[in-house]
């Protein structure tokens, strides 16, 4: 199972570095404390990296976060690659070399800390002997519940989401080029979130929200005030929100501030914090030092859902 720990060792060993060289490499570059022992404990996954010290990994190899904490994956076909390859006794060189790439590609995609394009995928599944739906099969990642016209049959059910509008022939649906199937799930609404001044974080459980199913979210909160406008998230919006400890510099999460949540787009420093409003009325909030202990990130803003008006 590919973990933060094997990321970081993937990525130090495709660079040639020893952990103290990359110890020394981190201090050098961002005049940090770290040393050899504590990239061991990291990469044993002895020791979680504080949020600061995963950032500068990151900036240093030059991934986004999401790929190195492995938290952007709508699914893991990434993870069961590598253990079919395992599975069946290959090493990356030989699988690379039947699936045309890189050696050094093959293990990035594996560990999932580079996207795994279309088609590159398949040429995988293919040097192993098989195909990426017999996978999913196999392993049970697909996460979405099958019709049940479809009697259970994911190949099937693919091959009809895939298939061009104009030819898809559904008991129900238009033959309209601009009118597709939707797939619903629902998503546990815990309660409100602030677009504004943060409020008190009660998360409370308030029934469930449905929507579609192409959003990955863990769960969803509504929107509290005006403070995000300008990301046309309005007052009493569903935001749909997916757990994870942290996010890229830009990106709107949801914060817990002690025991206040806010919703703002997320910007960190080597020394602060900066929540940002997306309303040119509504102050920017700063935390540094002692404070920013008691700042947590509940997770990312993936998706919102307004009515029609």
């Amino acid at each position: 199972m590919s973990t933060f720990g094997s990321r970081l060792k993937v990525l130090r060993s495709l660079e040639g570095l020893t952990q103290e060289k990359l110890a020394e490499s981190l201090n050098k570059m961002f005049s940090t404390s770290i040393n050899k022992s504590m990239i061991s404990k990291w990469e044993n996954d002895k020791e979680d990296a504080s949020m600061m010290n995963v950032r500068y990994l990151a900036k240093f190899f030059d991934v986004k976060l999401d790929k190195l904490l492995d938290i952007d994956s709508d699914n893991h076909l990434h993870a069961v690659l590598k253990e079919e390859r395992i599975e069946q006794g290959l090493n990356t060189e030989e699988v690379s070399k039947l699936a045309g790439i890189s050696n050094a590609d093959l293990i990035l995609y594996e560990e999932g800390l580079k996207n795994l394009p279309h088609g590159v995928d398949e040429e995988i599944a293919n040097a192993l002997g098989t195909d990426t739906i017999d996978l999913m099969e196999k392993y049970d990642i697909f996460d979405e519940e099958i019709p049940e016209a479809f009697d259970g049959d994911l190949r099937a059910y693919l091959r009809f989401k895939n298939a061009e509008a104009s030819d898809a022939i559904s008991e129900g649906f238009l033959k309209a080029s601009n009118v597709y199937p939707i797939e619903k799930k629902k998503f546990p609404l815990l309660g409100s979130v602030a677009c504004g001044q943060p409020i008190l974080a009660t998360e409370n459980f308030e029934g469930y929200i449905e929507s579609g199913s192409n959003i990955h979210a863990d769960f969803c909160l509504k929107a509290n005030g005006d403070s995000m406008i300008n990301a046309r998230i309005l007052d009493g919006d569903i935001v749909f929100i997916r757990k994870q400890e942290m996010v890229e510099n830009g990106e709107i999460a949801a914060v817990l501030i002690e025991d206040e949540a806010t919703l703002k787009r997320f910007y960190m420093s080597d020394d602060e914090i900066r929540l940002v409003a997306e309303n040119p009325r509504i102050k920017t909030l700063h935390y540094k030092k002692e404070d920013l202990n008691g700042i947590r990130i509940l997770g990312k803003a993936i998706a919102f859902q307004s009515n029609v008006i």
